[in-house]
């Protein structure tokens, strides 16, 4: 694990448990029940996430911003529509909310297991948003909570100045501290901008999650096991089981080849983790990695830091800040329209 003892910081939700499931069961519920009333779907869902946008620095609950969210929508429809406003429908519509957190939830797989490895020579942090009771109910019921001891920070909102207290508490340096998170915008940029190596545990997205990413590179993972293994070896292949794709490697060595180029001052940009970024790591080049949804056996990790974008505007941004006094840069371009087509699926 390096030189000293390395820390780990984790997410709670959809890091360690999962809590999207609950929360889109809960939300296909309540457009269903609109909709068998006669409301237009599409209307639903857009005023629904309008009024479930968090407002930054307000710090309200999750719960009690679906509540009220659940109710202005039904509310506007009414108003739209010119039907009458019933309360004892908005108390059957509060429901489908209230039902995720009646549910205890899932952890996510092998998180015990993950987690008792580490602690063996790494010091474990619990670092979750949202509301601190709901959180330690749901690390209770996961039975993950004696791992982290005392080290428990649960912040209404998550950000810079948040993680910065708890290295300052923990005494932490960032050049041996690991954050662990599914959140772009709440877990990764904020931790990459202070210098802690990142690993984005790629476990879907939430609305409000979809900034771009800082413009430093992250380790990609997709399961607890890919974790454990690139904070122990240094790559989430743990004893080096990895093989690039090799039509890929040899696509990317040829036109290194072509260009008369040093692999380590060339750029892959690309849409595929296992065709295009990880030959493109191994090769010892820079990559990033524009988002399209991995699909099948495409759901490999990154072999070693990549970029993230999830747009040109944000690739053409990172790549001018690498660039010299605006030197151009050898990039290979491996984007193919296919992988963009594919929409990420989002939860409200």
């Amino acid at each position: 694990m390096g030189g000293g003892r390395p820390t780990v910081v984790f997410d709670g939700d959809d890091t360690l448990w999962k809590t999207q499931e609950l929360y889109a069961a809960a939300s296909s519920e309540f457009y269903q029940l609109l909709e068998a009333m006669g409301f237009d779907g599409s209307r639903v869902r857009s005023l629904f996430r309008s009024y479930n946008r968090p407002v930054p620095g307000k710090g309200q609950r999750p719960k009690e911003r679906r509540n009220r969210a659940v109710t202005e929508t039904y509310a506007t429809l009414c108003r739209e529509s010119g039907c009458a406003f019933d309360r004892q429908v908005v108390k059957e519509l509060v429901k489908t909310n209230e039902r995720i957190y009646a549910v205890d939830p899932r952890p996510m797989e092998n998180a015990q297991e993950v987690l008792s490895r580490l602690a063996e020579g790494a010091k474990v942090v619990l670092f979750p948003g949202r509301d601190d009771e709901v959180q330690r109910r749901e690390l209770t019921k996961v039975s993950l909570a004696s791992y982290f001891d005392e080290r428990i920070y649960v912040v209404p909102e998550k950000s810079k100045a948040a993680l910065r207290h708890v290295l300052k508490e923990e005494r932490l340096d960032p050049r041996e501290t690991w954050m662990v998170g599914n959140s772009p915008r709440f877990d990764i940029n904020p931790a990459l901008e202070l210098g802690l190596n990142c690993i984005w545990l790629h476990t879907g997205f939430w609305r409000e999650d979809m900034d771009e990413f800082a413009a430093l590179p992250t380790f990609v993972a997709f399961t607890l096991d890919e974790v454990l293994a690139t904070v122990t070896q240094g790559t989430p292949h743990g004893d080096g089981d990895y093989v690039a794709p090799q039509k890929g490697q040899a696509e990317i060595s040829q036109w290194l080849e072509e260009r008369a180029t040093q692999a380590e001052g060339a750029y892959v940009v690309g849409t595929s983790l296992k065709y295009d970024v990880n030959p493109g790591l191994d090769l010892g080049m820079r990559c990033i990695w524009l988002y399209a949804p991995p699909k099948g056996q495409e759901r490999e990790p990154s072999l070693s830091k990549v970029f993230i974008a999830f747009s040109t505007g944000r690739v053409d941004e990172i790549l001018s800040s690498h660039s010299k006094e605006g030197a151009s840069l050898d990039v290979l371009w491996r984007v193919r329209a296919s992988d963009r087509e594919r929409e990420p699926e989002v939860n409200d």
